[in-house]
């Protein structure tokens, strides 16, 4: 895995190559190089918070995610599973079948019954 801090380490020590380089004044450069040293630990302790943080959140969506999947699963077996499923589908079909189809042709004689009132007149 990639580590900031080699990255960090590399910057800051050309910062202080810098400074050694061309700040005469030891006293001054000490300073200066105690700057650096608290930016760096500033910067990997920022970096490390933020990566913990990052790796949290990343857990918490995902088991949240995973919950949500699960109660979805559950959920759908348990419609596909119930019987009163398919009672309700077989009463709504007779419920139709009543209500419209015996409706809409109870006007249409059968042609037995028809033929047999002309036969008796």
């Amino acid at each position: 895995m990639f580590s900031f801090d080699s990255t960090i380490d590399a910057i800051q020590n050309g910062k202080k190559a810098v400074i050694n380089q061309f700040v005469t004044d030891s006293t001054l450069a000490k300073s200066l190089n105690e700057v650096v040293d608290a930016q760096t630990g500033y910067v990997k302790s920022v970096l490390t918070t933020s990566r913990k943080a990052a790796e949290q959140i990343g857990n918490e969506v995902l088991a949240a995610q995973q919950e949500v999947m699960s109660r979805a699963r559950t959920t759908a077996e348990e419609i596909m599973n119930k019987a009163s499923i398919k009672d309700l589908t077989e009463k709504a079909t007779k419920d139709l079948f009543d209500s419209f189809w015996k409706d809409a042709f109870k006007w249409q004689v059968p042609a037995t019954a028809s033929t047999s009132s002309k036969k008796s007149s």
